[in-house]
């Protein structure tokens, strides 16, 4: 019995914040529900309740952390007028965000096929890791450490006069 926290859309965001999350859960339906709260190890976000057909939701949006480290791992549960009422939780990352301190090379080929070399800090070996060449994606990237990616061109079309 009790509430139980199924899934996150998402499970990591930056520390400053602002990343929205939708919490599937079992259990919610005949408590009060205007005031719920989303509970990052101690810091409450307000949350919003929802009915899909047979799924439970609840939304909320990440509050802002001070982070000193790249990356900090804290426990999300789920609260009613300021009481913790979840037993269980889901862990969320807070996680610094990138920054690029050089490219090299820093030019190419139309035609693309060179490989890049971008160091800077905070770069996260996620599925979700990209580099983007003007608007055009790399068609092959490879993270290396925190502070390097290497990233290969994409053929560029070629603008006229």
């Amino acid at each position: 019995d009790g509430i139980t926290m199924n899934s996150l859309s998402t499970n990591s965001g930056p520390f400053t914040g602002g990343t929205d999350i939708t919490i599937s859960i079992i259990g919610f339906r005949g408590l009060p529900t205007n005031n719920i709260t989303c509970i990052f190890d101690e810091i409450e976000t307000s949350g919003v309740y929802s009915i899909v057909g047979n799924n439970e939701f609840v939304k909320c949006t990440t509050p802002v952390v001070n982070g000193v480290k790249s990356s900090q791992t804290v426990l999300l549960r789920l609260g009613i007028d300021e009481s913790d009422v979840i037993s269980n939780g889901e862990l969320f990352t807070f996680y610094s965000p990138p920054t690029v301190n050089s490219i090299f090379p820093s030019y190419g080929f139309y035609e693309g096929g060179e490989e890049v070399l971008i160091t800077g800090t905070y770069f996260r070996n996620v599925t979700s890791l990209s580099c983007y060449f003007g608007d055009v994606p790399s068609p092959q990237i490879q993270w290396i450490s925190d502070a390097s990616i290497l990233c290969t061109s994409p053929p560029i079309e070629k603008k006229r006069m």
